[in-house]
C-alpha cells in the first residue's frame, strides 16, 4: 500500500506525463485512490486523471462528486467541467437534480452551476432554468446568466427574454425579491450581447422592442461563433470563464477572476449606512432564514462598524446557509471589527470543524483573506484537530496571505510537523510521503518569490540557507504561472 500512496500522491506533479498512461492503468490508479479512504490521495489522483477524457475515468472521478469531503467534491465537480466530454457533463447534471441541498453551500453550488455552463451544451438550458430565484446568490444569478449565455442556441436566448420579465415583475409570480431587480443587468446584457452580437440597450422597453423583431427572423439566429462585441462586454466574459472570447485570440488566457459573491461599498454615506442597518433589523425580527441570508447577500458589503454588527449576528444563527453567508461577507469586508468577529467564532466553537467541514474551511479562509498579521496564531492553533484537505489549505494559504517573516517561519515548522501520508498522530502523519506539499509550495513561492516545487527537504534547505538574511517585500513577487493561477482560483482575486 505505501507504494501505491506514494505514486498516487505525485500524479498531480506529473501532469505532462498523463496523457501516454493506458486508460486502464488510470482507472486502476482511481480506484486504488478511493479505497485508501484518503482525501488527499483522491484530490491527487483526480488531478492527474483530469486530461483523460475516457469513460471509464470519469465515471471513477465521478465517485467524488458525492464524496464526504468537501476537497475532494471541489475538484471532482471542475475537473469534469473543463473535460469537453458529454458523459462528464450528465454527471454534473444528474448531481444538480439529485442533491438540492447543495444549495445551502453557496460557493459549491456557484461552482457547480459554473461547471455546468463550460459545457456550452444545449441539455444544459434546464439546469439554468430550474428554480431560478430560490435561494438566489450573486454567484448563483452570474453562472446561470452567463452559462445560458455560453450556449450558442436561439433556445438559449429565449429563455434569458423570460428570465428578463420575471426578474423585472412582469409575469405573474416572479418569485424574485424587489430588490434583486437590476442586479444582473450589467451580466444579463453582456449574455444576450455574446449571443446575438445585438445591443439592444439597457431598458426592458427597447428589449421588448428588439426581442419581437429579432424573433421572426429566419432560424437559426444565433450565429456558430461568438460575435465581434465591445470589449467591455468581452472581457467580462474572460474574466468570469478564465479564457479569451476570441478563438484566434493570440494572447495568453487570462486567468479567472470572478466578482465578490456580494458587492462591496467601502465609502457608505450615513443614509446608506442608516439603511443596511434598518434592513438587518427588519430581516432578523422576522428570523426567516431566506430573508436574512439574503439580507446579508444584499447589505452585508456596507463597510461600517454597524452593518458589521448586525452580520456578525449571523455567525449564531439556527441556520447553516445564514451562518455560511455570514462568514464569507465578514470576509471580504475591510474591518478590522470584522476580522475580530472572525477571530472569536473561531475561539468561540471549539468543535466546529467536527460539525460542519465547510463552514470551518470557510472561516478560516475568511480570516486569513484579511492578511492581518493576529490571525497568523489562530491559522496555526491546532492545525491538526478536525483537520481535512480543505482546511488544511485554508490555514496553509491563509498564512501565506499574510505579508510577515513570521508567516514563513511557521509554514516551515508547518511543513515538517505535517509529515505524510497514513495514518495520524498526535502532532503528524506517521509514514515518511509528505503531505500538503503543493499548497506549502504555493504559499511559501507568494510569500518569498522562490518556487521550489513540492519538495518539503528543497524548502528546508533553502530556509537554513536563507533564514538571517531573508527580508519579505511588501507586494506579492512574481511567481510562476501555475502558482499565480492557483493563487487567484483560491482567493477568488487578481494576485
Amino acid at each position: 500500500m505505501r507504494s501505491v500512496i506514494t505514486g498516487l500522491l505525485v500524479l498531480a506533479s506529473l501532469a505532462a506525463a498523463q496523457d501516454a498512461r493506458p486508460t486502464d492503468e488510470v482507472v486502476k490508479d482511481l480506484k486504488e485512490a478511493f479505497k485508501t479512504g484518503d482525501e488527499t490521495i483522491i484530490d491527487a489522483a483526480i488531478r492527474g486523471s483530469a486530461t483523460i477524457e475516457d469513460d471509464a475515468v470519469i465515471k471513477q472521478i465521478a465517485r467524488g462528486l458525492r464524496h464526504k469531503s468537501l476537497a475532494v467534491r471541489k475538484v471532482s465537480i471542475d475537473t469534469l467541467g473543463r473535460m469537453k466530454s458529454n458523459t462528464a457533463l450528465k454527471e454534473l447534471q444528474r448531481l444538480y437534480f439529485g442533491n438540492r441541498s447543495l444549495s445551502k453551500n453557496p460557493s459549491l453550488f456557484a461552482l457547480l452551476l459554473q461547471s455546468i455552463g463550460r459545457h456550452g451544451d444545449k441539455s444544459s438550458i434546464r439546469v439554468f432554468v430550474d428554480s431560478v430565484f430560490r435561494n438566489l446568490t450573486l454567484e448563483s444569478g452570474r453562472a446561470r446568466l452567463y452559462g445560458l449565455g455560453n450556449i450558442r442556441d436561439d433556445d438559449a436566448v429565449e429563455e434569458l427574454i423570460k428570465l428578463s420579465r420575471k426578474a423585472g415583475g412582469r409575469q405573474r409570480g416572479s418569485g424574485i425579491q424587489s430588490e434583486w431587480r437590476g442586479v444582473f443587468q450589467k451580466d444579463f446584457h453582456a449574455a444576450i450581447f455574446i449571443l446575438t452580437g445585438e445591443d439592444f440597450g439597457r431598458g426592458t422597453q427597447d428589449l421588448e422592442k428588439w426581442w419581437r423583431t429579432w424573433r421572426k427572423k429566419d432560424a437559426p439566429r444565433v450565429p456558430a461563433e461568438r460575435p465581434e462585441v465591445p470589449p467591455d462586454i468581452s472581457d467580462l466574459y474572460e474574466k468570469y470563464w478564465g479564457k479569451n472570447y476570441y478563438r484566434d485570440a493570440k494572447k495568453k488566457p487570462p486567468p479567472a477572476s470572478l466578482q465578490p459573491p456580494l458587492e462591496i461599498n467601502d465609502n457608505p454615506t450615513p443614509d446608506e449606512e442608516k439603511i443596511a442597518v434598518s434592513k438587518f433589523k427588519d430581516a432578523f425580527k422576522g428570523k426567516d432564514p431566506d430573508v436574512i441570508a439574503h439580507t446579508i447577500e444584499r447589505y452585508g458589503g456596507v463597510v461600517s462598524d454597524k452593518v458589521v454588527h448586525e452580520v456578525a449576528r449571523g455567525l449564531r444563527f439556527r441556520d447553516r446557509k445564514v451562518r455560511h453567508y455570514a462568514v464569507i461577507a465578514l470576509g471580504w469586508v475591510p474591518n478590522p471589527n470584522a476580522l475580530r468577529q472572525l477571530h472569536r467564532m473561531y475561539r468561540r466553537e471549539k468543535k466546529l470543524g467536527k460539525e460542519d467541514e465547510a463552514l470551518f474551511a470557510e472561516l478560516l479562509k475568511s480570516i486569513g483573506r484579511h492578511r492581518d498579521k493576529s490571525s497568523i496564531k489562530v491559522l496555526t492553533d491546532k492545525p491538526f484537530k478536525y483537520s481535512t484537505l480543505a482546511s488544511t489549505r485554508a490555514r496553509i494559504y491563509g498564512v501565506g496571505n499574510i505579508r510577515t517573516k513570521q508567516s514563513v517561519e511557521e509554514l516551515i515548522k508547518g511543513m515538517r510537523l505535517v509529515g505524510s501520508a497514513g495514518d495520524r498522530g498526535p502532532r503528524a502523519f506517521a509514514t515518511d510521503e509528505p503531505r500538503a506539499m503543493p499548497e506549502f509550495n504555493v504559499a511559501l513561492s507568494v510569500l518569498t518569490g522562490t518556487s521550489l516545487g513540492p519538495n518539503q527537504e528543497a524548502w528546508q534547505r533553502w530556509w537554513r540557507d536563507n533564514k538571517r538574511k531573508f527580508k519579505i517585500s511588501a507586494e506579492r513577487p512574481q511567481v510562476p504561472d501555475n502558482i499565480q493561477r492557483t493563487w487567484e482560483n483560491y482567493w477568488n482575486e487578481p494576485y
